[in-house]
């Protein structure tokens, strides 16, 4: 059995992920407004620090902006406010990253994959993982395992951050793993990172964010329809309002074939999808949709609207689950 190699990397994932799921769009704007954030507060406490650091009583320097700011504090640990921000950016990315993973979980569902249930405890990423073709120990590999391992740490940290319980001795073993990532990391993204928990600093942040970007980019990769019955059951997944793309798609030429047009202009316009490229997908596309029933044959068979028919065809719900 050959071993798995890691995907090729990317520079333009927009261009080599071959299906853009809404929960990638999602993810890539939101971590982009949150590290527009993160520089904007980073610079800002970084200010403040070198202005205080000038000053021959740093903390009346506090009190005078705390009454001009009406902010309440007496007092400011200067030292430990870059890793104080950065556990906060933290955990605004973890929460951003588990958010593209249940959304992910979704997307996979509504191509009619079936996923186990996630253990009590078992990390999303790693069930994810697991869940998509080839399990875990292949999917580990294909992504690069430091950035798994990178992306655990930084979970951790978070989970230590917002939950007391957790053990510090466990934190500081984890980063003891990662930290041989180190000239990985200078080498790939040119940032000093990872760091230890106490010593956290803005380059912490851009590695996080990153290594969820390139993850996720992957997880698209690995993860992106490959029938049409996938994409079919990815479309009757979409609302019904305010109007479904199947009755875009339904447009007849005279000789009664359905129109290759609609499908190809819909999956390229919102997933970067090119049916034009998978011929044998686009013919079992256009082929299923041939075979629905025009409305009066519909009403012959006394049935409902196109979707709950095409729904209850293919056994697809409406996009819940």
């Amino acid at each position: 059995m050959i071993p798995p190699e890691p995907l090729p990397l990317t520079l333009t994932p927009r261009v080599d992920i071959p299906f853009l799921f809404d929960s990638y769009r999602a993810l890539i704007k939101d971590l982009g407004a949150m590290d527009g954030l993160a520089a904007a507060q980073t610079l800002a406490s970084e200010h403040f620090i070198d202005a205080a650091a000038k000053l021959e009583d740093p903390q009346q320097f506090v009190r005078d902006l705390a009454v001009h700011y009406r902010v309440s504090t007496h007092f400011v640990d200067f030292p430990s406010v870059p890793a104080h921000l950065t556990q906060l950016l933290i955990v605004g990315t973890c929460q951003q990253a588990e958010a593209f993973l249940e959304s992910f979980r979704r997307d996979q569902l509504h191509m009619g994959r079936t996923w186990r249930q996630r253990g009590d405890g078992e990390p999303r990423l790693k069930y994810t993982l697991d869940s998509i073709s080839g399990g875990f120990a292949t999917n580990y590999i294909r992504i690069r395992r430091e950035r798994y391992e990178i992306f655990e740490y930084y979970r951790l940290v978070r989970n230590a951050f917002v939950h007391s319980s957790i053990d510090r001795d466990r934190v500081r073993r984890e980063f003891d793993n990662v930290s041989d990532f180190r000239a990985t990391v200078e080498r790939d993204f040119g940032l000093p990172a990872p760091n230890p928990v106490a010593d956290l600093t803005f380059a912490d942040h851009m590695l996080f964010t990153r290594v969820t970007k390139y993850i996720a980019t992957d997880l698209c990769r690995l993860a992106a329809p490959t029938t049409g019955q996938d994409l079919i059951r990815f479309l009757l997944s979409h609302p019904d309002k305010p109007r479904h793309p199947l009755t875009r798609m339904l447009n007849r030429k005279p000789d009664g074939e359905i129109s290759r047009s609609g499908i190809r202009s819909f999956f390229l316009n919102r997933y970067n999808y090119r049916t034009r490229k998978f011929p044998t997908i686009e013919d079992e596309i256009v082929e299923w949709l041939g075979n629905l029933p025009n409305k009066h044959q519909r009403r012959d068979m006394r049935v409902g609207t196109i979707l709950e028919y095409a729904r209850g065809l293919i056994g697809a719900s409406s996009g819940s689950s």
